[in-house]
This record gives structure tokens, C-alpha cells and sequence, in this order.
């Protein structure tokens, strides 16, 4: 499903960027202690694994794993080297030519930080890159729907006290 990811940073901005066969639902959220920004992908029954050749570290990013979170769901972790927060998430829909999931990541202090975790998830946004549509000379077509049991597993659900 993912074909490669990469990182890349300028001065306090760092971008993710990873590109996949087609466009899936996704939410992002923060946690702290140690801080990283956690993406889970509602990929259907379509298979994962993170590409085997791991880009650098960049910017504010200091790695970045991948596991079946839940059934349908794969969790990518973006470990931070310092705080950053999200400015932007999308999945941008590039029609036959698959899609990229983007989060721009913009430094920040631990207090942003973690009031901006206090936020808590966020959907990301599925978006047509225009120039697929004008090339083709259509609209984009829509975004792939995953079933249902992926979406809703996506929603974060509070952990029952141990027992």
C-alpha cells in the first residue's frame, strides 16, 4: 500500500510525506512523554508495510514506525526530536496515479505542544490535486471509501481502568 515515505525540513517547518496506492480516511493526534504525532489509516483489507528503506531523520522528526493498530488500521508514529505541532494534514487524491498523505509539522514549545494535545484527534482532510483533474480532462474522481468497520475503528475510544 505505501510505496515510500520521505522527510523533509527547512528551517522550523518539516513535511512528511508518504505515497500510497489510493486515498484512505485518516486521523492524527498528539501525545507527549516522549512526544510524537500518531496517524492512524483506515486501509480496508488492502495490505501495509512500511517501505524497507527508512528516509533520514529531518527536522523536528527523529524516526518513524508502522503497525496494524486494529483491524483495517494501520498506526504510523512520527517520533519527535522536539515539539511541533501539526499546521496541516491532507491526503491528496492524485486519481490513477495513487494518492500522498502530507502533514507539515511546524516547531513549537512544550506548551504548544501540549495544548495542542489536549485537542485531541483530528480527521485529515482527503483533497483532488487540481492538476490530475485538468490533465485528465475531468474531474478528479472520488476518493476510495474503506468499509465502514475501518472508519469506525478509527474512533478513539476511552480505555476501560485495569481490572
Amino acid at each position: 500500500m505505501a510505496s515510500s515515505y520521505r522527510l523533509e525540513s527547512e528551517g522550523v517547518q518539516t513535511r512528511f510525506a508518504m505515497n500510497l496506492k489510493a486515498p484512505v480516511a485518516f486521523y492524527y493526534f498528539l501525545l507527549s512523554d516522549p512526544d510524537r504525532v500518531v496517524i492512524d489509516l483506515a486501509l480496508g483489507d488492502n495490505g501495509f508495510s512500511l517501505p524497507s528503506r527508512a528516509a533520514r531523520a529531518s527536522g523536528a522528526v527523529g524516526g518513524v514506525r508502522a503497525a496494524w493498530f486494529r483491524p483495517h488500521v494501520v498506526r504510523l508514529v512520527l517520533e519527535l526530536r522536539k515539539p511541533a505541532v501539526v499546521q496541516q494534514a491532507k491526503m491528496i487524491d492524485r486519481g490513477r496515479g495513487g494518492a500522498e498523505l502530507v502533514l507539515d509539522l511546524t516547531a513549537s514549545d512544550q506548551a504548544i505542544f501540549l495544548n495542542a494535545e489536549r485537542r485531541g484527534t483530528v480527521k485529515g482532510s482527503v483533497v483532488a490535486k487540481a492538476a490530475t483533474a485538468a490533465r485528465v480532462g475531468r474531474s478528479a474522481p472520488p476518493a476510495a471509501t474503506p468499509p465502514p468497520s475501518a472508519v469506525a475503528s478509527l474512533v478513539p475510544r476511552p480505555l476501560a481502568p485495569p481490572g
